[in-house]
């Protein structure tokens, strides 16, 4: 009975981001209901453990989580579903494990737009033209991926070492 708020914890929010990323690969946003879902499950999901210590750590990861990405999206640089989806992974890992899962995710995001910028030369390439990259389009990246990403080798980084 002890093992359940770990699996829980972990599988809740790989099915949940799993599911938010490929929405938000496919339709560029987020819904609300998935990350409503999530939250609401992060903030009950501390008080099954009866440990004070992990549901403080629990709620500062949530409430850091979402405040490390506000300054980009106050910029207009990243959507609202990205910041509110990270302050509920914040929820799950905590304020001690946010940190290296926000460098993980800064990662997984280099590596997703290394796989989109070569996305957009490549076909120019292939057909013979001069590739050019546009730079004054904006690029809009599902960052949820890249959240899911970086949680994900968060959770197999941990387990290896």
């Amino acid at each position: 009975m002890t093992h359940v708020p770990l699996i829980a914890a972990t599988f809740i929010p790989i099915i949940l981001l799993g599911i938010s990323a490929i929405y938000d690969l496919c339709c560029r946003r987020v819904p609300n209901y998935l990350t409503g879902v999530a939250a609401i499950i992060g903030l009950l999901l501390p008080w099954y453990v009866f440990d004070s210590s992990i549901l403080l750590k629990a709620y500062l990861g949530g409430i850091l989580g979402l405040m490390m990405f506000l300054p980009p999206y106050a910029a207009g640089v990243m959507g609202a579903g990205d910041v509110k989806m990270l302050g509920t992974v914040g929820l799950y890992v905590g304020i001690d494990k946010l940190f290296i899962l926000i460098l993980y995710i800064a990662l997984a995001g280099g590596v997703l737009t290394l796989f989109y910028l070569i996305g957009q030369v490549l076909p120019q390439y292939l057909s013979h033209k001069k590739p050019e990259i546009l730079i004054t389009t904006p690029i809009e990246l599902p960052y949820v991926v890249a959240i899911f990403g970086g949680f994900i080798y968060m959770l197999f980084a941990e387990r290896l070492t």
